[in-house]
């Protein structure tokens, strides 16, 4: 089946960019006039705070977690979320951000359920991505 006769919002898309271009694929997309959220600075985060921004966590699932907080993959349910800096992202994030675009679910921290989501992904990054790969860092 190609790319064009897929359902759109079935498909999963990573593309490299910068905030502006993504902000202009948004609006040609299927998902125009849905959500649209940005996470910043993934270099910026300590790593256990990039995994609960991307798939929040449920109640009791660390100390302070007194609530559920659904993340960013699962409010933008519908619509893309554009993750800057993301060859900052550490290897124990990549294969539940890997497995979100291939099955489309993902479980919260401290989560048992699979939750389905219809999200697009857009990232950006200056790091060279291939040489990451053969370095072991991506």
């Amino acid at each position: 089946m190609s790319p064009r006769a897929e359902a759109p919002g079935r498909r999963s898309s990573l593309c490299a960019g910068f905030v502006s271009h993504a902000r202009r694929c948004h609006p040609g997309h299927a998902f125009r006039y849905r959500v649209f959220l940005t996470l910043l600075d993934l270099d910026e985060l300590p790593g256990l705070d990039r995994e609960l921004r991307l798939f929040g966590h449920e109640r009791g699932a660390f100390t302070d977690a007194r609530e559920l907080k659904r993340g960013l993959l699962e409010v933008a349910d519908g619509g893309t979320v554009f993750l800057d800096e993301a060859g900052e992202m550490p290897l124990s994030v990549q294969p539940k951000l890997l497995r979100v675009l291939e099955t489309h679910c993902f479980k919260r921290v401290g989560g048992n359920r699979d939750i389905q989501v219809d999200v697009r992904v857009i990232a950006s990054t200056n790091r060279d991505l291939a040489r990451g790969v053969s370095e072991g860092w991506f």
